[in-house]
């Protein structure tokens, strides 16, 4: 089987899948970087010497090589917006295609204006709909909203970004034992993201009596405002802002953490940290609209959702955990054993090339559940 991705970038979202891609089938997996660009969400790792990737952009020699690829190979995955008119060409031939992406519709039917978008949904109903293509749902919310414009029918799969697993995670034993419940949170401080919301959860928590920290993580533009909110709150003293910091040094903090907290908006159309924490072994309270939540989260089995942007629901949710060690101790096992055993690159590279086998023989998907599987709407 030869398999080529054409995407915006090669990036931490996506290498640790196409490792495994590559593991599995050797020189028939390569991935196009259509873009020398991308925006910067902290990831500076160099992935320039992977073998498979072939840079588009560099030189006509790659292009001729990207091209030959589109037309030649047994499956080909395109993301992003750079990669339509490529994903069209294929796709018109009757070539098995799939496109990855997040939702659609984050403000309704309104969306469909974007000059990204409408596009697509035109060239779909004029010369797609009826052509082996299949979506890959990086949201739980895309297949919804792919439904409610007549598009990818009974051809929505679950997929989403994979993040690196560790063998081992920290076992309960290695947390804080001073009965002083330790609550991490790390983003952008912007205002989707809901920064504030900590801040007014350390209020409701110290007016509770209940003995807990907080440390954010990350920086821009809100940071100050919420530093101010600390102060007319009276929480300085719980809350401590960590500033940006690498990658090793989150996944580490994320070990050290009883909770970690996911407070976006629906405007978060996956939500990689989720990923994360879940290796990582914390216990989780995620905002109900992420992308990542209704694939990953099974309330109260490996994680807590709360009503997004809702300081009471936020509250009540983390004080049933404070309240309840061996949830919480229960909660962040099966957080590992989820991320580690069915949401793993590992896992959704099997999926994919066993799914991608069974397409191109004519029959459909057998996987019942994690990465490939059918997306409910």
């Amino acid at each position: 089987m030869t398999i080529t991705f054409f995407l915006v970038t090669l990036n931490h979202h996506q290498v640790c899948v196409a490792d495994e891609l590559y593991r599995l089938i050797g020189d028939g997996f390569k991935f196009v970087e259509l873009s020398e660009k991308c925006e910067d969400k902290g990831d500076s790792t160099d992935y320039s010497t992977r073998d498979y990737l072939i840079c588009d952009w560099l030189n006509i020699s790659n292009h001729r090589l990207a091209m030959s690829l589109l037309l030649s190979s047994d499956i080909c995955v395109f993301g992003g917006y750079e990669s339509f008119k490529l994903f069209r060409i294929r796709a018109k031939k009757g070539l098995l295609s799939y496109v990855i992406s997040e939702r659609w519709l984050k403000k309704g039917l309104s969306n469909l204006m974007s000059p990204r978008l409408l596009p697509q949904f035109i060239s779909y109903h004029l010369f797609l709909r009826n052509r082996p293509v299949y979506m890959l749902c990086a949201s739980a919310f895309a297949a919804r909203d792919f439904s409610r414009l007549y598009m990818y029918k009974g051809r929505c799969l679950k997929w989403g970004y994979f993040t690196k697993v560790s063998d081992q995670t920290i076992s309960d034993k290695d947390r804080h034992s001073n009965n002083v419940t330790t609550i991490m949170w790390c983003a952008r401080f912007i205002n989707w993201k809901h920064p504030e919301l900590p801040i007014l959860l350390a209020k409701n928590l110290k007016e509770r009596n209940i003995r807990f920290s907080i440390d954010m993580f990350g920086d821009g533009p809100e940071i100050k405002r919420c530093k101010k909110l600390c102060g007319e709150l009276g929480v300085e003293d719980l809350v401590s802002f960590k500033g940006a910091q690498s990658n090793a040094v989150i996944l580490n903090e994320m070990k050290r953490h009883d909770l970690f907290l996911i407070t976006s908006d629906k405007n978060e159309g996956w939500g990689a940290v989720l990923n994360e924490a879940m290796a990582s072994g914390c216990a989780v309270v995620a905002s109900d609209e992420i992308g990542a939540a209704p694939y990953l989260i099974k309330d109260g089995f490996n994680g807590k959702v709360y009503r997004s942007d809702n300081v009471d629901s936020l509250t009540d949710t983390v004080v049933s955990l404070v309240n309840d060690t061996s949830m919480r101790h229960r909660l962040s096992y099966n957080a590992y054993q989820t991320i580690s055993q069915e949401w793993s690159p590992k896992a959704a590279a099997y999926n994919f090339v066993h799914l991608s086998d069974l397409l191109l023989r004519g029959q459909e998907t057998d996987i019942q559940s994690g990465p490939c599987s059918l997306a409910d709407y």
